[in-house]
Order: C-alpha cells, then structure tokens, then sequence
C-alpha cells in the first residue's frame, strides 16, 4: 500500500505542467500599443513636416535672400555699367571737346598765320608802293631841284660891307616897290570911281575899253610887283640867316655883279636859265621878270645879269 501511497506520489511530478503558464506570455499582445508609436511617428512626421516646411521656408528665404542679393548685384552691376558707360560717355565727350579745342587751336593758328602772311603781304605792298612812290618823287626831284631847307639864324650878326650895302638897297627897293604898288592901287580905285561917274553920263565904248585896258595892266604890274616884294623878304631873311649870295640849287656863290644888278638873286646865271627853260616856277610861285626895270635901274644902274 505503502508503495502505492509512494507511487501515487510520483504523480506529483506531474505538477511539470504547470509550465503551461506560459501562454501567459500571451500578454505579448499588449505590443498592440505599438499604435502609439505611429503617434509619435506622425508628431514626427508633423515635426518633421514643420521642419521641412521650415527649412523649405527657410530655403525659400534663402533663395529669395539669394535672388535679392543677385538683383541687387544686378542693379548694382547695371549701374555700375551705366556709370561706367556714363563715365565712358564723359570721356568721349571730353575727347570730342579736346578735339574740337584742338581743331579750334589750330585754326586759330593757321588764321593767325594767314593773318599774320596777310600783314607782311600788305606791308610789302606797302613798302614797294612807298618806295616806288619816294623812287617817283626823286626822278620828279631831280628834274626839279628841291628848295633847301632854310638855316638856322646865324649866331653872328655882324654883316660884311657889302651885305649891309645889299641890305640897305633890299630895304630902300622894298620902299620904292611898296610906294609905287600903293599909287597903282590908288589911281586904279579913282579910276573906278571915275569910271562909275562918267557911264551914268554914257561914256562912250573906245573910252571904257581904254580903261579896262588900263585897269588890267595895273592889276599885272601889281602882281608883278608883290613877286618882287617877296622875293625882296626872302633875301632879306636869307641876310638874317646867313645865306645870302648862296645859289640855292647849285650851291655855288652868286657873283657880286648879278647881286648887285638883282639884290634878291636866289639863283645863279646858270640855275636861273635853266629854272626859266622848265617854266620860270620854283616853289609854287612864278619868279619874277629879271628886270623889274624901272626900279632896279633907278636903285643900281648896273645891267641885269
């Protein structure tokens, strides 16, 4: 009995099954709450969403930031170019101008040369129409003795016998002339007031034709006599000036016989025939007739020379 009491112990092994309890490992499908792990996949899939939104926000900003940096690198590039084609515009300007100025200048020179071409041209011209001018007058000249320029007043006035000899007889000739063109004057204005008396009478035509005659004559003896008259002042200032008796083309001195014929002689014989040969003018006055007769004749007695 006993051994079946031992032997129905043995069953007590069976207590082995009790492993059975691991079906409990059953719970395994609490795993189930994995689904919360697809929650925090989706807070990271929103994360990460919000972070590649952000990051793309961010790229955008980038790019926006980046597009905004190459525009303004292109604004700027644009002005730079513009300032550079401004600048390039300026220079061009500026060489147009220093050519133009360059251009200028050298017209300006070559107008100057022109001008200055022009003046030694017309003063030239001038020249050898001055010079062909004075080359006339002289040939002129010399077929015309010139008049000599007068002397200064001699510093002596101590006269020699026979130039206070000539002096005093200039002086009584100047005298006698002034006389007679006076008494000239005189009876040719009392014969023109006879004249005007007599023709309310009806003088008769032989008569008025006698004294215009006369008339005239009086008048050319008058002429006559004031070219003496001159010619009388110039030797007495020739006296002055220490002159007198001195040929004034040929320089020559005057013979004291021909002075003495003709005190205010100017000439010698020779000058004077040849000055009578061109005409008998010297100095824009005709010279008077050699004689003057009358009177020279009553001042020296000596022949004419």
């Amino acid at each position: 009995m006993a051994k079946k009491a031992v032997k129905k112990k043995a069953p007590t092994k069976k207590k082995a099954p009790a492993k059975k309890k691991a079906p409990a490992k059953k719970k395994a499908p609490a795993k189930k709450k994995a689904p919360a792990k697809k929650k925090i996949s989706a807070k990271k899939k929103a994360a990460a969403e919000k972070k590649k939104i952000a990051l793309a926000k961010k790229k955008a900003a980038t790019e926006k930031k980046k597009a905004a940096l190459a525009n303004k690198k292109a604004v700027a590039a644009e002005k730079k170019k513009a300032a550079a084609e401004k600048k390039k515009a300026a220079a061009e300007k500026k060489k147009t101008a220093a050519e133009k100025k360059k251009a200028a200048a050298e017209k300006k020179k070559l107008e100057a040369a022109r001008k200055k071409a022009e003046a030694v041209r017309k003063k030239a011209e001038t020249a050898a129409k001055k010079k062909a001018e004075a080359q006339k007058k002289k040939e002129e000249e010399a077929k015309f003795p010139p008049i000599p320029v007068r002397p200064k007043l001699r510093k002596s006035l101590v006269l020699t016998n026979f130039e206070k000899k000539q002096k005093q007889k200039l002086l009584d000739l100047r005298d006698s002339l002034v006389d007679a063109m006076a008494g000239v004057a005189k009876d040719n204005l009392r014969s023109d007031a006879d004249g005007g008396d007599s023709s309310a009478f009806g003088m008769h035509q032989a008569d008025a034709g006698s004294d215009a005659y006369d008339r005239d004559f009086a008048l050319n003896l008058l002429s006559q006599e004031q070219d003496a008259l001159h010619e009388i002042e110039e030797a007495l200032k020739r006296i002055d000036y220490g002159t007198y008796g001195i040929c004034e083309i040929s320089k020559k001195k005057i013979i004291n016989a021909r002075l003495e014929a003709t005190p205010f002689a100017r000439f010698t014989v020779e000058c004077q025939a040849q000055i009578e040969r061109e005409g008998g003018y010297r100095g824009g006055r005709r010279l008077p007739d050699r004689g003057i007769s009358g009177l020279m004749d009553d001042a020296s007695g000596v022949e004419n020379l």
